[in-house]
């Protein structure tokens, strides 16, 4: 399990279409509310919201 404390990794590879690359690595991925906020913003990458907008994704969890 990785856990994410930065949005940055989640921006690039948003915008890369390369999110689920996460996934392949390491399987669950888990990340923190912040990060959550941070990825939902209005100014966060067009890519990154809408993929937390439509999630289609079972490998990524929330902090709890």
């Amino acid at each position: 399990m990785i856990i994410v404390s930065d949005n940055s990794a989640l921006s690039c590879l948003a915008e890369l279409g390369e999110l689920d690359l996460l996934h392949r690595l390491y399987g669950t991925v888990t990340i923190t509310a912040t990060i959550h906020q941070e990825a939902r913003h209005p100014r966060a990458p067009e890519a990154l919201r809408q993929f937390f907008e439509h999630p289609t994704f079972g490998w990524l969890a929330r902090e709890a």
